[in-house]
């Protein structure tokens, strides 16, 4: 059996939201035991998402809580505080990203932790991180991409306001960051044998990806309006209608041989992203697209004349692209060396896209109360250390007893007493 690359390293997940969370998805599937820190009082946010408010069919938890098992606790009661301490000591790492005053409250703090465990890696991970006057902000995802500049350098220059998406771009980003923090953290406990504290901000993590903006604004002292799709350095560059897309194929045979069925809804809403960067790959876009008398035109002669030309330029490319499938708008495009790739909605990743199949990066994952369902894998695959199978989202309290037992050496007895006390579930 292949030897994970995490194996052998416990964690305490005391994560809410996205970003946390989907670190330690990543850990789970590359062989940490995760155990999820929960409680029916007060559950995790996306638990809260659930259907019906179901906080153990949660259609966002089941996806960001994956690969990991689930201790029922009540932390505001003695005996459960002191279940978790005994945990903690057993453990490596203590992962939070609630508000710093609910660890403080709790006494789980990294100064408390480290009193009972000095080796501890606790990894601290806050929309606007830890000191500051903003500190103790909420924060939201989606509002993230907004306050660091992203929705700004995103928008269309005639849009009446700043218009962004509502994917949460920070959270993904600050998780893989984080899950790089924490392997070089516990590789540096693994030479000195010391713990530390992991303080990450999201805020910082996205306001890093506009770092060419900053230098904009310090060099230039200029700031340069949003452009939409387009590039001050490639012509053509944009976004193209498309025909629309009227045949999907019934289902997702996938790897296990189940036929995920999806509705068939047939959509008009098809584009094509394209970008051509000099005169050597407008030649090749010009072959690709059967050479047109509209292309030796002098207005699209070099790069310069493109630019100064682009809105006719985008009308007469679309009414290529309008004739063609995304996909096969794609393909002849890459043919011959053009970039291109379709705009891909999810229902496309799912049926359409072949290179996501092949490399199986849609799992199935059959889940106790949601069922059968598809998700997103894990895009690190390493030849020797692979991840392992994703699991479901445990129900809350899945593994108390198993856990009591396994890491506490609690007996049946122990176990009755503390849920008398309510201090487990």
């Amino acid at each position: 059996m292949t030897r994970q690359i995490l194996e052998g390293i416990r964690i305490l997940d005391f994560s809410n939201g996205a970003a946390l969370p989907e670190t330690l998805k990543m850990c789970g599937e590359f062989g940490a035991d995760v155990i999820e820190i929960a409680c029916s009082k007060h559950p995790e946010f996306l638990r809260r998402l659930g259907i019906n408010f179901d906080p153990n069919n949660s259609p966002a938890h089941n996806d960001a809580f994956r690969n990991r098992r689930c201790l029922g606790v009540d932390l505001t009661t003695e005996e459960g505080h002191e279940v978790v301490l005994d945990l903690i000591k057993v453990s490596d790492v203590v992962a939070e990203s609630y508000r710093p005053s609910v660890m403080v409250g709790w006494g789980l703090d990294f100064a408390s932790v480290a009193r009972v465990k000095p080796d501890i890696i606790y990894v601290s991970s806050h929309g606007w991180g830890s000191g500051g006057p903003y500190e103790a902000f909420q924060t939201y995802g989606p509002h993230a991409q907004h306050v660091t500049g992203l929705t700004w350098m995103w928008n269309h220059q005639d849009s009446p306001y700043p218009i962004g998406g509502n994917l949460i771009h920070p959270d993904h980003i600050a998780s893989k960051m984080c899950f790089i923090a924490l392997l070089a953290a516990l590789d540096y406990r693994r030479r000195s044998g010391k713990g530390q504290l992991i303080d990450l901000s999201q805020i910082e993590v996205a306001a890093g990806l506009i770092g060419e903006a900053y230098l904009d604004v310090s060099m230039n002292r200029r700031i340069e309006p949003p452009i939409g799709n387009r590039n001050p350095y490639a012509a053509p560059h944009g976004c193209y209608k498309c025909k629309g897309v009227v045949n999907y194929e019934p289902g997702y045979p996938h790897m296990g041989g189940t036929d995920i069925r999806i509705p068939q809804e047939p959509t008009e809403d098809c584009w094509v992203a394209i970008s051509v960067l000099d005169d050597r790959e407008w030649d090749n876009f010009c072959r690709a697209i059967g050479n047109p008398e509209w292309t030796r035109n002098a207005e699209f002669a070099t790069l310069s004349e493109r630019l100064r030309n682009e809105e006719e330029l985008d009308k007469l490319i679309e009414a290529w692209t309008c004739l063609r499938d995304p996909f096969e708008a794609m393909e002849t495009l890459q043919h011959f060396g053009v970039r291109a790739g379709v705009v891909e909605c999810a229902e496309d990743q799912v049926r359409r896209d072949e290179q996501l199949k092949y490399r199986r990066f849609i799992v199935e994952v059959d889940h106790p109360l949601a069922g059968n369902h598809l998700y997103l894998g894990q895009p690190i695959n390493l030849s020797d250390t692979p991840a392992l199978p994703s699991k479901y989202a445990p129900l809350l309290g899945e593994h108390t007893d198993e856990i009591l037992k396994e890491l506490l050496c609690m007996t049946d007895e122990g176990i009755a007493r503390l849920k008398e006390k309510k201090a487990i579930e």
